[in-house]
């Protein structure tokens, strides 16, 4: 083979390289699009159980008169009662 041959066989090779990877970061560039999609459904759902979990929270305090200050001997009804809110 000439001289010139090998250069032309190496540049095919080279191509065919480029080619393959620049398919590889198009299909990365997919996966990390559908992460990201993914990652901001998941932080919604967050923000929505931590706005739940801070109601919850305030209709137990509001309903057993405060933190710490619930009686001991107030019925079982009173103690759920924040299912209620």
């Amino acid at each position: 083979m000439a001289h010139w041959e090998l250069c032309q066989k190496d540049a095919e090779e080279v191509k065919i390289l480029m080619k393959n990877n620049v398919e590889k970061v198009f299909e990365r560039e997919g996966k990390l699009s559908d992460l990201e999609e993914r990652s901001n459904d998941l932080l919604k759902i967050f923000r929505i159980l931590h706005i739940k979990t801070q109601i919850v929270h305030s209709c137990i305090i509001s309903s057993s008169g405060g933190v710490g200050s619930e009686r001991v001997d107030r019925p079982i009804a009173n103690k759920t009662s924040w299912l209620r809110c």
